[in-house]
């Protein structure tokens, strides 16, 4: 029972988040996309050049414990970011939150996400479109004060003082587990890009011998049927 009072808070979140997004009105859906979103995708800030993403599930804003997110390949590699329960919580309430993001190829990049965004997108986009995007015309629907000011100005709102979370380098999402250049950008970019690296062509058996011998590799948390998905992509 006690399990279940701790879940109750952010399941009512969650009732009132897709009764939002169903019940805008009618006549008011403005421009409902083609494609609906389920995701905010929510870019880095530019070092070495170049750029990542990541994509924060709606259903994370409401009751996810800390959570650890892989950024989009980019340059030959990926970085992982983490965002705690505190900064979830206080993204649903519209506050930005800065994060860094684990080393790899030598730099961390910073992501500051904007509650204000995520919280349009995840109960407005789906019937508006970007028509009420920054506008005052959903000011009344949120049920926290601090969305309604977010939904018009997501850059201008507090930055979360909730304790940060240390994100896991070692982390994969089931979707990419075995997804062999994922892995290999996040766990191998040592060796150089996927396409041009110093590494082409070894065999399974090497590659595990390898992270058995290699002090620089030893702990690399590949299983064997990623290990092999990296040799495939290496070929």
């Amino acid at each position: 029972m006690s399990e279940l009072l701790k879940k109750l808070p952010a399941v009512i979140l969650l009732c009132i988040m897709l009764a939002l997004q169903a019940g805008c009105g009618e006549g008011e859906e403005t421009n409902a996309p083609a494609v609906l979103l389920t995701a905010s995708t929510v870019a880095s800030t530019t070092a070495n050049s170049h750029t990542h993403t990541v994509a924060i599930p709606f259903g994370d804003l409401v009751g996810a414990n800390t959570t650890n997110y892989r950024s989009s390949v980019s340059s030959g590699h990926s970085h992982v970011i983490a965002l705690s329960t505190g900064q979830l919580a206080d993204l649903y309430k519209g506050y930005q939150v800065q994060v860094t993001s684990t080393l790899a190829d030598g730099h961390t990049h910073d992501w500051v996400v904007l509650g204000g965004t995520l919280v349009y997108e995840s109960l407005c986009y789906n019937c508006h479109g970007n028509d009420k995007r920054g506008t005052s015309g959903m000011s009344d629907r949120p049920p926290l004060a601090s969305q309604r000011g977010a939904l018009q100005n997501p850059s201008g709102q507090p930055f979360s003082t909730a304790t940060a979370a240390t994100p896991d380098p070692n982390f994969y999402p089931s979707t990419v587990a075995t997804d062999g250049a994922s892995l290999y950008a996040g766990s191998c970019y040592c060796h150089g890009p996927l396409a041009s690296s110093t590494k082409r062509g070894r065999t399974a058996s090497q590659i595990t011998a390898a992270i058995g011998s290699v002090p620089s590799m030893q702990g690399i948390p590949l299983n064997t049927t990623q290990i092999q998905a990296i040799t495939d992509a290496l070929k």
